[in-house]
């Protein structure tokens, strides 16, 4: 559902060191939230941040698989190396 423009409030931004209140700066926090809803960018900014949480999701499953390999090749290696040891006596 695409927001309408002439739907939500609009004003013209206070001029650089015109005194603003504080119905001024709502109404330019109101157009900033509009803005960026009508805009493309919210969607946007949405699918990189579910493509990046598939990207942490892989590499900490790409972390996690190679630690379990690295763990029994280093477990391999001790016994290994315990039974030369134990055979050297």
């Amino acid at each position: 559902m695409a927001l309408r423009s002439d739907t939500l409030l609009h004003r013209d931004a206070p001029a650089v060191g015109q005194a603003t209140s504080g119905i001024t700066v709502a109404t330019t926090g109101l157009r900033k939230i509009r803005n960026f809803l009508v805009s493309e960018d919210g969607p946007t900014a949405v699918e990189y941040a579910v493509m990046l949480a598939l990207v942490i999701i892989i590499c900490i499953s790409a972390i996690n698989l190679v630690g379990q390999e690295t763990q029994k090749s280093f477990t391999k290696t001790s016994n290994s190396v315990s039974s030369a040891m134990k055979g050297a006596n």
